[in-house]
């Protein structure tokens, strides 16, 4: 359940902010696609899980945790598949059962348990003692969650409710539908700190009750598939995880008006002038003040945006980062209908990060400023990865490290002690690796780029810019 809340929360995140680039992702159940099942991606997509018919523990535990069938395709097994699994699950030190009706049962050494029904349920109690699990279709749950939201005439696709959040997954919905359901929303008192974005052929609604039960609603397209998602949360006070920094309700936080604590709290009354402050780690950002910016903050997490912000505005706050010697993990420009040029940017340093966000020049630009949030490991210090689509990459054989960041739906890596040198021998070698269909590159003073699918649909690219090597590769394959 956590894991499907952790996704959904930071796919709204993503609409909320307005990033509306599109990637494509098969044949999961958190994204409808109309893709027939023959034409489902092929094994060998992933290290050890072949796509939906690998019968690995760490298989089963990703579609446990996500879902996703590209996985583990739900089914009643075979003798031989049963013990296929059973010397898989032994191997990691667990146990397997396999009731009459093809039900999977699986005890971890821990105390935890993962049950997988044939019809996809399911069920389980992770090292914690917490409970998890979903259910594939059926109907409106009859719970506390689904009677405090209007009830929709929806397909469901997938339903996880533990109690204190509830995700329901639908299918064969349009935009009007989800856009009607946000004022459905709206006119049952949603109406607490309410947020509606509706661009692009995308559309989201949020807001609280009288009851603090937080309600969202999201229509979110990726490419030729579509995600509608619905969130109900009850907000007590006392259930929140202190190390979300994304959660406003957070009683932790301390720009949480119902929390007045701490000298830099604007609701705290020791603080008279209100203000929120920068923090001195990204002040260099801001030379000349924040006048002219809205800031918004919550626990080592603050937003400012600039509604009439120029191109150049942003580029300004671009080279400074990189004059402070700020990694530059990610960067994407584009041009947008209107003429004007839009751009998306992730820079990190010390565990520190910032992200840029300037679409059109009328929706202005966003700086997210995220202190102290990268691992206490140091930088370059991770090993290479050899799982999943990261198994598809070839291994540097330069530099002195990695530093690996595993998003939803991709895998970065900056590579310590690299230099532009090294750029063409390793595009060359994403090439020999199958990474050569529909390719883009480029090659000027301060950016050399390569970027291509291969026959299976998963894109990788390699970048070296302004002193930083890094490369990615999607999680999940791309339709044609």
């Amino acid at each position: 359940m956590k894991k499907f809340l952790a996704i959904t929360l930071a796919l709204l995140m993503v609409l909320s902010m307005a990033a509306c680039k599109n990637n494509s992702n098969t044949d999961n159940p958190l994204e409808r696609t109309d893709k027939p099942a023959a034409d489902e991606p092929t094994p060998g997509g992933a290290s050890g899980v072949e796509t939906g018919s690998d019968l690995s523990f760490l298989a089963i535990l990703k579609y446990a945790e996500t879902g996703d069938t590209s996985y583990f395709k739900p089914r009643v097994l075979t003798p031989a598949e049963q013990e296929t699994l059973r010397q898989s699950v032994e191997a990691e030190g667990g146990t397997v059962t396999f009731d009459p009706d093809g039900t999977i049962r699986i005890t971890g050494g821990d105390n935890s348990s993962l049950v997988v029904h044939p019809n996809g349920d399911v069920e389980g109690v992770d090292e914690d003692g917490k409970a998890f699990g979903f259910k594939v279709g059926g109907s409106w749950p009859d719970s506390a969650l689904g009677r405090a939201v209007p009830k929709a005439d929806f397909k469901i696709r997938l339903t996880s409710d533990d109690g204190e959040s509830l995700v329901i997954y639908f299918e064969d919905v349009t935009l009007d539908d989800v856009r009607a359901y946000g004022a459905r929303l709206r006119e049952a008192g949603f109406t607490v700190e309410e947020s509606e974005v509706d661009m692009d052929g995308m559309y989201s609604y949020s807001g609280r009750n009288s009851d603090d039960i937080y309600a969202s609603v999201a229509y979110i397209v990726n490419g030729s598939s579509v995600m509608a998602v619905l969130t109900v949360e009850k907000y007590t006070g006392d259930n929140e995880d202190p190390g979300n920094p994304y959660n406003p309700y957070n009683p932790d936080n301390p720009y949480n008006p119902d929390n007045p604590g701490g000298s830099d709290n604007p609701a705290d009354p020791g603080n008279p002038g209100g203000e929120l402050k920068i923090s001195d780690t990204f002040k260099f950002l801001f030379p000349d003040g924040t006048s002219g910016y809205k800031l918004s903050g919550y626990a080592g997490y603050v937003i400012a945006h600039k509604a009439d912000a120029t191109l150049g505005t942003a580029r300004v706050i671009m080279e400074a980062l990189r004059k402070a010697k700020y990694s530059e993990d990610y960067y994407d420009e584009w041009d947008n209908s209107d003429g004007s040029t839009s751009f998306e940017a992730l820079y990190s340093q010390d565990g520190n990060e910032v992200r840029i966000d300037f679409y059109m020049e009328s929706e202005g630009m966003t700086v997210t400023m995220i202190e102290n949030s990268g691992s206490d490991v140091p930088a370059g210090t991770d090993p290479w990865p050899t799982e999943g689509a990261a198994a598809l990459l070839p291994k540097p054989d330069f530099g002195t490290g990695f530093t690996v960041t595993d998003d939803y739906d991709r895998i970065t890596i900056v590579v310590t002690g690299a230099s532009a040198s090294d750029f063409a021998g390793y595009a060359e070698k994403l090439q020999q690796k199958g990474f050569n269909v529909n390719p883009e590159a480029e090659n000027d003073t301060d950016v050399l780029y390569y970027e291509a699918h291969n026959k299976d649909g998963y894109d990788a690219y390699a970048q070296y810019a302004y002193g930083t090597f890094s490369i990615g590769v999607i999680k999940f394959p791309e339709e044609d």
